[in-house]
């Protein structure tokens, strides 16, 4: 018996609903330069993603997320506030970049 083709899921579409409408609100407090940066790296990251989830980690794949869920919100439960870059980071921009296409391709 053939597999029946995976949909996509209901989050996707919310998730991709509110990232849309927020752009249209916001559009003129996005930076468009650390934008392109952050989207380029995320173009990078995301087949690393897709990769490590078919792969036979998929535990730690699924793990580390979970941890970094789990982190920041304790970060806040804990009355932190959050952390303000007052200048962009090419490094940083990159980085976070590059595991937000990671952690969103997994």
């Amino acid at each position: 018996m053939a597999k029946q083709p995976r949909r996509g899921h209901p989050a996707v579409l919310l998730s991709i609903t509110i990232a849309a409408i927020v752009v249209v609100q916001d559009w003129r407090r996005i930076h468009m330069h650390s934008a392109v940066g952050l989207a380029a790296a995320t173009l990078l990251g995301t087949p690393i993603g897709l990769l490590l989830i078919t792969s036979n980690h998929e535990r730690i794949v699924k793990g580390v997320p979970a941890a970094i869920i789990m982190a920041f919100s304790a970060w806040f439960l804990l009355g932190r506030t959050p952390i303000r870059l007052e200048h962009d980071s090419r490094p940083v921009l990159l980085t976070c970049g590059f595991l937000a296409g990671r952690l969103g391709g997994a």
